[in-house]
């Protein structure tokens, strides 16, 4: 049985937990689903060179993450499921800032 909850009421916040993963993870080039990670370091940077990913989930992202974010995000061509948390609710993402160009078969 499924709930209908549309939105939280306020006082009630939603906080997702992230895993810390190791740097070297980015050696892995084929894989294809990586979530739930929990931003810290330059790990947004080098999942970059994950280029097969068509999932992915990053939790405490900062604002100071955006243009790393972008970079990484611009090289996953294949990326169709993108699930962002922030930090805390004193962050802000531009949302326009994630521009992806789709192309069609």
């Amino acid at each position: 049985m499924g709930t209908n909850i549309e939105a939280l009421p306020r006082g009630i916040s939603g906080k997702a937990i992230g895993v810390r993963i190791p740097s070297s993870i980015s050696k892995m080039k084929k894989l294809q689903s990586l979530a739930y990670i929990e931003s810290e370091g330059n790990i947004i940077r080098l999942i970059g060179s994950m280029t097969q990913l068509t999932l992915l989930g990053i939790t405490n992202v900062k604002e100071r993450d955006e243009e790393d974010l972008c970079a990484s995000i611009q090289e996953m061509n294949v990326l169709s499921r993108l699930f962002l948390f922030v930090a805390d609710g004193e962050e802000f993402l531009r949302v326009e800032a994630f521009a992806f160009t789709a192309s069609l078969p």
